[in-house]
């Protein structure tokens, strides 16, 4: 890797990357780029275009974003240097910064505007991390980011690459030394001034990665997950572009509500990039009174996942009528949400996240719950992924098949997710994320899926997934 330069615009297969002396070229795209991102290149993944294909790339480019961007690159280190961890500053502006095995900056990522100009003013190449924040956080107070006169709340998130999770720099353990780290950058910005509250969270790799997917700091995006729990449905988008403060203060509202009611909220530190070590046994059979066949065993996931599930020709025949079977008002004990990240009707993944409430006034034990999606599609080998479960390890304690059913006008699998442990206490809840996917990678056709959500920008209760309870149907509408 000997060019590098910045995403400046994705289309289709193709990037345009404006490089460190000024000029765009176009590269072949690659899954993991992101608009914004600073990445290495070969000479070889360079596409030799026409010249229509380099005007197209300059169109709408004002001279004042491309001196920023330049300038904001000309301040950042190559990328081909080992990272050892992230650190994410949130105010708002937004960054994150790459760190080595002694904590120091080796790369910058400015998530918005306001954090682009920032870095590209400040020298942050091998400085001590902790420096660096204070720096910004000095800088920040000059540009009006942060009102001398006011409280703010600033959010410095930590997250260590997966393979230095066990050894720490000073022979301890690295989540010891970066809790360390956190706590010494805490007492450094908030000695600047009173009027600053530090918040510090240690986050997974996998949540990082998640957040990436959405283009928004990984503090943030643990924030946003937990105002989901809370009841509180904020977008994403609008997550983004709100300062830590306010995002604190939402927060704060909806726990004390929470406690008034006497709803208790069980912290989570979602992973959204962990695919499980193992899944249930492929012999089992549902027993509810639709009982097809299981036809579905786990078997390696393609591009170094680790589980998924594969689906045999053959369909197994519901004993039941076609009418579609819906859970009565008095059953519904548990109450389930669900959102699409997926929102296009072509999409290589389908996203099965949802939430389950327990609306009854007694635990509920997930081991003799079931929660399935219906999707239409005859491809044979699915694959199945678990990316967070709130209530354990989503490695270990969600199982999930794919099963083939008689074939209906939107319905030809179903997906059953099962539990191998978790309880949820009355008013509470349980939030599963994961996705299918097809070995190949080829595209699903969402259109006509009995389950498919569209349109929704968070969480809805949605009746086209249905719960079961010791294989009692309890809540949502079979489309058989």
């Amino acid at each position: 890797m000997n060019n590098y330069g910045i995403v400046y615009d994705i289309k289709n297969d193709k990037a345009v990357v404006l490089t460190r002396d000024g000029n765009f070229v176009m590269i072949r795209r690659r899954e993991d780029i992101f608009l914004g991102q600073q990445i290495a290149f070969d000479d070889e993944d360079i596409c030799r275009l026409g010249k229509k294909y380099y005007k197209f790339a300059s169109i709408g480019v004002g001279l004042a974003a491309v001196c920023v961007l330049i300038l904001a690159f000309l301040r950042i280190m190559p990328v081909n240097i080992d990272i050892y961890g992230y650190v994410a500053v949130d105010i708002n502006p937004s960054m994150e910064f790459g760190i080595d095995e002694n904590y120091k900056v080796i790369k910058a990522i400015a998530l918005n505007d306001d954090a682009a100009k920032l870095i590209g003013d400040i020298n942050v190449k091998h400085k001590p991390i902790e420096v660096v924040v204070v720096e910004i956080v000095k800088e920040s107070k000059k540009r009006g980011y942060i009102d001398a006169k006011e409280k703010t709340d600033i959010l410095i998130s930590a997250s260590l690459m997966d393979e230095n999770k066990k050894a720490g720099t000073n022979g301890n353990s690295s989540f010891s030394d970066i809790d360390k780290l956190l706590n010494e950058i805490e007492r450094e910005i908030e000695g600047l001034d009173s009027n600053i509250d530090g918040k510090t969270l240690r986050i997974a790799s996998e949540v990082r990665e998640a957040a990436r997917r959405y283009d928004i700091s990984m503090g943030k995006y643990d924030l946003y997950l937990k105002l989901n729990k809370l009841g509180e449905n904020i977008s994403i988008d609008k997550i983004n572009s709100m300062k830590i403060s306010d995002l604190m203060k939402i927060i704060e509202e909806k726990e004390i509500e929470s406690s008034a009611q006497g709803t208790k909220g069980s912290e989570s530190n979602p992973a959204n990039a962990l695919i499980p070590e193992e899944t249930a046994d492929s012999e089992q059979t549902p027993k509810n009174i639709v009982t097809p066949t299981p036809i579905s065993t786990l078997v390696e996931l393609p591009r170094n996942s680790q589980n998924s599930g594969a689906v045999s020709d053959s369909s197994a025949q519901p004993t039941k009528d076609s009418d579609h079977r819906s859970a009565s008002e008095g059953n519904k004990i548990l109450k389930l949400k669900h959102y699409n990240e997926q929102q296009s009707l072509y999409s290589k993944a389908i996203r099965w996240d949802f939430v389950i409430e327990n609306t009854g006034n007694s635990y509920i034990d997930l081991r003799n719950v079931k929660v399935r999606y219906y999707f239409k599609d005859d491809y044979k080998n699915i694959n199945f992924a678990v990316y967070f479960y709130s209530l354990g390890d989503e490695k270990n304690d969600v199982k999930g098949k794919v099963y083939n059913i008689r074939q209906s006008d939107s319905s030809h699998k179903y997906l059953e997710v099962t539990f191998e442990k978790g309880s949820i206490p009355p008013g509470d809840a349980a939030w599963v994320f994961g996705a299918i996917t097809r070995d190949d990678w080829t595209e699903f056709n969402q259109e006509d899926d009995w389950s498919f959500l569209q349109g929704n920008s968070t969480f809805s209760y949605w009746d086209k997934m249905t719960v079961y309870i010791s294989d009692k149907l309890v809540w949502g509408i079979e489309p058989y």
